[in-house]
Protein backbone atom coordinates (compact mmCIF):
# COMPACT_ATOMS: atom_id res chain seq x y z
CA UNK A 1 0.00 0.00 0.00
CA UNK A 2 1.02 3.36 -1.21
CA UNK A 3 0.03 6.87 0.21
CA UNK A 4 0.12 8.75 -3.04
CA UNK A 5 -0.11 13.09 -2.76
CA UNK A 6 0.36 15.50 -4.33
CA UNK A 7 4.19 15.90 -3.16
CA UNK A 8 4.97 12.02 -4.54
CA UNK A 9 2.15 11.92 -7.37
CA UNK A 10 4.73 12.44 -10.30
CA UNK A 11 7.36 10.59 -8.82
CA UNK A 12 4.56 7.36 -8.18
CA UNK A 13 2.64 7.66 -10.99
CA UNK A 14 4.62 5.87 -13.69
CA UNK A 15 4.87 2.96 -11.32
CA UNK A 16 0.68 3.60 -11.26
CA UNK A 17 0.49 3.50 -14.90
CA UNK A 18 2.31 0.18 -15.27
CA UNK A 19 0.01 -1.89 -12.42
CA UNK A 20 -3.13 -0.77 -14.18
CA UNK A 21 -1.67 -1.88 -17.78
CA UNK A 22 -0.45 -5.47 -16.12
CA UNK A 23 -3.86 -5.88 -14.22
CA UNK A 24 -5.98 -8.76 -15.26
CA UNK A 25 -8.68 -6.32 -13.43
CA UNK A 26 -8.61 -3.40 -11.01
CA UNK A 27 -10.92 -2.12 -8.46
CA UNK A 28 -11.89 1.51 -7.36
CA UNK A 29 -12.85 2.70 -4.11
CA UNK A 30 -13.99 6.28 -3.67
CA UNK A 31 -14.55 8.44 -0.57
CA UNK A 32 -16.80 11.41 -0.27
CA UNK A 33 -17.31 14.42 2.29
CA UNK A 34 -20.70 13.28 3.21
CA UNK A 35 -23.44 10.88 2.59
CA UNK A 36 -27.29 11.82 1.11
CA UNK A 37 -29.18 11.05 4.60
CA UNK A 38 -32.54 10.78 2.90
CA UNK A 39 -34.85 7.79 2.24
CA UNK A 40 -34.58 8.60 -1.43
CA UNK A 41 -31.03 7.93 -1.51
CA UNK A 42 -31.30 4.90 0.13
CA UNK A 43 -30.97 1.46 -1.86
CA UNK A 44 -33.21 -0.65 -1.76
CA UNK A 45 -33.12 -4.76 -2.62
CA UNK A 46 -35.56 -4.73 -5.06
CA UNK A 47 -34.06 -1.61 -7.00
CA UNK A 48 -32.97 -2.42 -10.40
CA UNK A 49 -29.41 -1.48 -11.50
CA UNK A 50 -30.97 1.82 -12.93
CA UNK A 51 -32.64 2.88 -9.90
CA UNK A 52 -29.85 1.51 -7.45
CA UNK A 53 -27.36 3.80 -9.98
CA UNK A 54 -29.53 6.73 -9.75
CA UNK A 55 -29.82 6.78 -6.09
CA UNK A 56 -26.24 6.25 -5.23
CA UNK A 57 -25.45 9.52 -7.67
CA UNK A 58 -27.78 11.72 -5.64
CA UNK A 59 -26.19 10.27 -2.68
CA UNK A 60 -22.71 11.63 -3.83
CA UNK A 61 -23.58 14.86 -6.17
CA UNK A 62 -23.40 17.25 -3.67
CA UNK A 63 -20.13 16.22 -1.99
CA UNK A 64 -16.79 16.37 -3.01
CA UNK A 65 -14.36 13.47 -3.75
CA UNK A 66 -11.30 13.53 -1.01
CA UNK A 67 -9.76 10.14 -1.51
CA UNK A 68 -9.50 7.28 -4.50
CA UNK A 69 -8.63 4.10 -3.60
CA UNK A 70 -7.20 1.69 -6.64
CA UNK A 71 -6.17 -2.00 -6.35
CA UNK A 72 -4.99 -3.42 -9.60
CA UNK A 73 -4.70 -7.20 -9.90
CA UNK A 74 -2.70 -9.72 -11.53
CA UNK A 75 -3.39 -13.25 -11.80
CA UNK A 76 -0.78 -16.07 -11.62
CA UNK A 77 -0.66 -19.85 -12.66
CA UNK A 78 0.23 -21.88 -9.58
CA UNK A 79 0.53 -25.75 -9.06
CA UNK A 80 -2.07 -26.69 -7.30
Amino acid sequence: MVDVTKHNFSDIFPKIEYAIKAADFISIDTEFTGLCYSDACKPSLFDSSKQRYTKLKRSVENFTLCQIGLTTFKGSVSEN
